[in-house]
């Protein structure tokens, strides 16, 4: 099963207390975790392999060079066992929100491989379905529940089964990056009652989940990053994406008229434990660059996101915003995102509280700075085994 919440062996999934080692397809990065239980959970290992530039806008290449890459870099990188969690990238995930009448006799993933794969143009048997209740949602008239609907391509789960059941490594757990998201801060003691809108800031991606504590009410993919934003740049300025993507982190202020990044706006870290985004500005170089246009395609998602569980929530207005991912590490954009939505923003980084002695096999990545852009495959860590 994909996308089961029913844990085989349970979060640990051995009798010895070892986690699986979690993988992340990352767009810019393929990044590999495994951590110990205990609580702080101890690092055991990490490691970081960059994307190569001719892989960055394909991604059938880019999972190719990944699945390929993952073996060696397991094997040098200091991890134990073989096991490994997956996440499923969101770019290979279907989501959407569906109110279902389930009634005596009615079978919701019945009415799911009908209604999904309609709305796809696919066979039933091309996808792997899953759900989610949101189960805290009050009925409505109709009595309809409310379930958050997810969907990947049969192959790709083969693709991913296949490539590293053949380097050796037992598959114990696929997980959607969406729910991986909000289980990246399992532990940690932040999860209030009040609603709180998680947005993961990626460079090819948005990943937005409204939590209530521990329960997720909403989740969605917005296909739009730091990508689109450094296309702009590099478009206005004639720079190389990498150039610009230099440059468009070091902006201050990204839109004409704007006011300039500053602790005044409503963004703090989220607490001592969790450590910071880190994203400070290094150079103030408004008015060259106004990026007003990407931005407010961004922030207009978010806003439906937002209204959308006002309707299925009146009575529970979300009441702040947490970033993670690595774009949030730019301060400016965070802070232009809280401010357009008017909500008070906060920077997290999970891995913060993970215990290091500085002594673990670390490739390819530093965590003596804030890296907020591990939060999934940490949550991947945490998850359950579900294979």
């Amino acid at each position: 099963m994909l996308f089961s919440g029913k844990a085989k062996q349970g979060v640990l999934g051995r009798a010895n207390g070892s986690r699986p080692i979690a993988v992340d397809f990352g767009t810019r990065a393929l990044k590999v975790l495994q951590v110990g239980p205990g609580d702080p959970p101890p690092l055991i290992a990490a490691a970081s392999l960059p994307t190569p530039d001719e892989f960055l806008f394909n991604t059938a290449k880019r999972l190719d060079y990944q699945l390929q890459q993952l073996p060696k870099l397991i094997d040098k990188g200091g991890f134990k066992g073989r096991r490994v969690a997956c996440l499923i990238p969101s770019s290979s995930t279907f989501c959407k929100h569906m109110q279902v009448a389930l009634g005596e006799g009615v079978n919701a993933q019945a009415v799911l491989e009908s209604a999904i794969p309609a709305e796809l143009n696919c066979p039933p048997e091309a996808l792997v379905i899953r759900s989610h209740e949101v189960a805290l949602a009050p009925k409505n008239a109709s009595g309809r529940t409310e379930l958050i609907c997810m969907a990947t391509p049969r192959e790709q789960v083969r693709r991913f089964m296949e490539s590293l059941t053949s380097a050796k490594l037992e598959v114990v757990g696929l997980h959607p990056e969406l729910l991986a998201l909000l289980r990246g801060f399992s532990g940690v003691g932040i999860a209030e009652s009040e609603p709180t809108l998680y947005v993961d800031l990626g460079w090819s991606a948005t990943r937005v989940v409204i939590a209530h504590a521990s329960d997720i009410v909403f989740a969605r993919t917005i296909d739009m990053g730091g990508r689109q934003l450094d296309e702009v740049v590099r478009d206005k300025l004639g720079f190389n994406l990498d150039k610009a993507s230099s440059y468009r982190q070091s902006m201050e202020s990204l839109v004409a008229n704007a006011p300039a990044a500053s602790s005044s706006t409503g963004m703090a870290a989220l607490d001592a434990a969790m450590g910071s985004g880190g994203g400070t500005a290094t150079a103030t170089v408004s008015g060259k660059v106004d990026l007003s246009e990407p931005l407010e395609m961004l922030t207009d998602e978010i806003s439906m996101s937002l209204r959308y569980h006002a309707s299925v929530f009146p009575d529970r207005a979300v009441a702040r915003i947490v970033f993670v991912g690595g774009e949030s590490q730019h301060r400016a954009l965070c802070e232009h995102v809280a401010r357009t939505v008017r909500l008070p923003g906060h920077e997290a980084d999970p891995m913060a509280r993970v215990a290091r002695t500085g002594k673990e096999p670390v490739f390819g990545i530093d965590f003596k700075s804030a890296r907020p852009g591990w939060t999934t495959v940490l949550g991947a860590c945490l998850s359950p085994t579900d294979l």
